[in-house]
C-alpha cells in the first residue's frame, strides 16, 4: 500500500486541518477535510465577565490548546501585557508553538505528551502553594488539572474563551475511505453524529488513527472494528508518522 493509493479523512476543526491536508496531498493520497468540531470564539464581553482578577496579577497562566492561545489573545488583550513575573504553561507542544508564534518566551510545557497529565508533570517540581493560577480554556473540557492545583494549594480560576460545537450540515463522504484520524475524543462521539445522519454506518469498518491513547478508548467503545494506530501525539507530523508506519507495514 502507498499514501497515495488513500484516502484519508481529517477530522479536526476546520482552520486546524489545512496544513496536515497539505502535507497529505503533496504525498499523493486523497483527502478529505470533514471537521467534526466548529470552534466558536466567545465575544469579549463574555471573557471579560469571566475574570474574577487583572491577567497580570496570577502568578502562572495555563492554556488548554492552540484555540485557548488565539481566543484567549483576541478577547483579553492585557496578556499580550503581562509582567515578567508571570509564568505561562502549556499543555502540549502544539499549543507552545502558538504562544511562541505570538512572541511570548517563559513558557513551560511537557517534553513529552500533550495533556493535563503531562504538564502536571512537569509542574510537579514547581513550588505552587498560595500562588494564583488562571487556566485558559473551552467552555466545559476536563477538570483534572483544575483539581489537581487546587490539591498542590494554588488558588485556580478558570477562564472559557471559546466553544466547540456539533458542525451543522457536513460535507459528502466519499464511498470508500481507508483511514480516519481523530484527535480528540469530542471529534470521535460527533463524527458518529454526524456520519450517522449521512447514512453511513459502514464507516466504522475504516482504519484509524488517534492522537492518545484516551482517544483511541473512545474509537473501540463506539464500535470501530479494527485496533486503532496510536500516534505518539496528535500534532500533525506525529500523525503523519503513524499513518507512513503503517502505510509501511
Amino acid at each position: 500500500m502507498e499514501l497515495n493509493d488513500l484516502t484519508v479523512i481529517i477530522t479536526r476543526p476546520q482552520e486546524q486541518n489545512r496544513s496536515l491536508k497539505r502535507e497529505l496531498a503533496a504525498l499523493g493520497s486523497n483527502v478529505i477535510s470533514f471537521p467534526c468540531i466548529q470552534i466558536n470564539g466567545l465575544s469579549q464581553q463574555q471573557v471579560q465577565q469571566g475574570l474574577s482578577q487583572p491577567v497580570g496579577s496570577y502568578d502562572l497562566i495555563c492554556f488548554t490548546s492552540p484555540n485557548s492561545v488565539a481566543h484567549g489573545l483576541t478577547t483579553v488583550p492585557e496578556l499580550n501585557q503581562l509582567p515578567s513575573t508571570t509564568q505561562l504553561a502549556a499543555v502540549g507542544k502544539t499549543t507552545a508553538q502558538a504562544l511562541y508564534a505570538q512572541g511570548f518566551q517563559n513558557i513551560v510545557v511537557p517534553d513529552q505528551g500533550n495533556d493535563s497529565e503531562s504538564l502536571l508533570k512537569t509542574l510537579a517540581k514547581q513550588p505552587l502553594k498560595d500562588k494564583t493560577v488562571l487556566i485558559i480554556k473551552g467552555v466545559g473540557g476536563r477538570e483534572l488539572l483544575r483539581s489537581a492545583l487546587q490539591k498542590r494549594q494554588s488558588s485556580v480560576h478558570t477562564l472559557d474563551v471559546y466553544e466547540r460545537l456539533l458542525p451543522i450540515n457536513p460535507p459528502p463522504l466519499p464511498q470508500y475511505i481507508d483511514v480516519i484520524m481523530f484527535t480528540s475524543s469530542e471529534s470521535v462521539e460527533n463524527f458518529m453524529t454526524l456520519s450517522a445522519a449521512l447514512g453511513r454506518p459502514s464507516l466504522l469498518a475504516c482504519q484509524t488513527i488517534v492522537g492518545h491513547p484516551k482517544i483511541s478508548e473512545k474509537v473501540s467503545s463506539l464500535g470501530f472494528k479494527k485496533l486503532p494506530i496510536i500516534a505518539t501525539s496528535p500534532t500533525d507530523q506525529d500523525m503523519l508518522i503513524a499513518l507512513q508506519q503503517w502505510v509501511a507495514t
